[in-house]
């Protein structure tokens, strides 16, 4: 399991959505399985 913390949801899609990413992404969803959850932010 990864988890990443990103200032909002706008920033983890532009990660998940740059060009320069999707051969990373493409490789790391070859190998395994994966999903992609934004969760808010825990407060506590």
């Amino acid at each position: 399991m990864v988890l990443i913390e990103w200032p909002d949801a706008a920033a983890a899609a532009a990660f998940r959505d740059d060009p320069e990413y999707q051969p990373h992404k493409a490789a790391r969803q070859a190998g395994s399985v994966t999903q992609w959850i934004n969760a808010p932010q825990y407060g506590g």
